[in-house]
């Protein structure tokens, strides 16, 4: 009487091997992708709702948005997201995106440290919470200045962004007015940030700032917040209008969507202090 195999040759487990290790290669780079575009998905929602935040803080605040940051002497405490986060039931994890480390959350903070030198209760902050200043790890950045920073009132010059200084010190610097933005169906307001601890809470297309661009990290671009409250993705070339290499290679176009004018102001594209 034949005797019945009871187990696999060393060819057929070979072969089983291969196999799976072949679906695998098939199927990662698919698990990859589905991962990005939910991170994305996340991403989109999370600044649809710092747009509804903004909203609610516009009607609050007599149709001011709330600015980039304060300037008390030599420190600067970021004044946007502290004030807008009010609307969302104080919930920080809406400035996280998924699509980076979970370490670079913002956290509230209350470590001991010199006393602020301004009450940072009416910038949003809780008694006792350590402020952003701009130091931090950020997912979300504010276009709080536009192409062009430190405008000159005695030039005749406007602020562009929606307000860069919290408060105004004379120079037409501080929270701006929703009315003075002409087209905010196509204004930037808020965008993804690089993420690397150099103002990672601003945007802007300026030259010189190239830490400070919006991110890459969505399919090469950005959710995008505009100042009506849709938001969109946007590649990275189109935020910035790249054309070619060189500063002033970009489209007007796209550098409108940065300005509450919606003028390109290419005069300012090379400018730098």
């Amino acid at each position: 009487m034949r005797r019945l195999r009871s187990g696999f040759t060393l060819i057929e487990l070979l072969v089983v091997v291969a196999i799976i290790a072949l679906l695998i290669s098939i199927l990662l780079p698919a698990l990859s992708e589905a991962k990005k575009r939910a991170q994305e998905v996340v991403c989109a929602s999370n600044v649809r709702q710092l747009g509804l935040a903004m909203r609610h803080y516009l009607d609050d605040n007599n149709g001011f948005y709330p600015a980039d940051h304060v300037q008390a002497e030599l420190d600067s405490y970021i004044t946007w997201a502290p004030r807008i986060r009010k609307y969302i039931g104080g919930d920080t994890s809406l400035f996280w995106c998924p699509a980076t480390d979970v370490g670079v959350r913002w956290q509230k903070r209350y470590e001991r440290r010199r006393p602020p030198r301004r009450d940072l209760r009416f910038y949003g902050y809780e008694p006792g919470e350590t402020p952003l200043e701009g130091r931090e790890f950020f997912n979300y950045g504010y276009n709080g200045w536009g192409v062009h920073w430190f405008t000159d009132i005695t030039r005749g010059e406007k602020q562009l962004g929606l307000g860069g200084h919290c408060e105004d010190i004379g120079a037409d610097w501080g929270e701006l007015k929703e009315t003075r933005v002409k087209r905010p169906e196509d204004m930037i307001a808020i965008a993804d940030s690089f993420t690397d601890l150099v103002w990672d809470t601003w945007v802007t297309p300026q030259n010189g700032q190239p830490r400070s661009y919006p991110s890459k990290r969505h399919r090469g671009g950005s959710e995008v917040l505009f100042a009506d409250g849709h938001a969109l993705n946007m590649h990275f070339d189109e935020l910035l209008g790249l054309r070619n290499k060189g500063s002033r290679n970009r489209s007007d176009v796209a550098m409108r969507r940065w300005n509450n004018d919606y003028q390109p102001h290419e005069e300012y594209w090379d400018w730098w202090p």
